[in-house]
């Protein structure tokens, strides 16, 4: 069964895409690499920012996953932001600024 989110962007990454957006970056939603799906990938930087809802990322479980998922992209090249959702909603400002700095060469 094919991850249901891959259709449906939860609020804080739409908000994200906004952000993006707003400065004119080119990126790819829900873009697969290996096993993996990434939230928002920018292949330009090759940044993947993963934006980690509170009920999808608070269990060990979870967290065990995101570090595997990390690690893999990280080996074979690709930077990782993690905005968890409380930056993502309360301060949109500092979440913008966390992406303009991993989009610097």
């Amino acid at each position: 069964m094919k991850c249901y989110r891959l259709h449906r962007p939860t609020s804080i990454e739409i908000s994200v895409r906004g952000m993006l957006e707003s400065i004119d970056v080119i990126y790819i939603p829900e873009h697969r690499i290996g096993r993996w799906s990434i939230d928002i990938f920018i292949p330009e930087s090759l940044l993947a920012i993963e934006c980690d809802g509170e009920y999808w990322h608070k269990r060990t479980r979870d967290i065990q996953r995101d570090k595997r998922k990390d690690k893999y992209l990280e080996n074979i090249g690709i930077e990782i932001l993690r905005l968890d959702e409380q930056i993502i909603r309360q301060k949109p400002d500092e979440c913008l600024h966390r992406i303009q700095l991993a989009l610097r060469p």
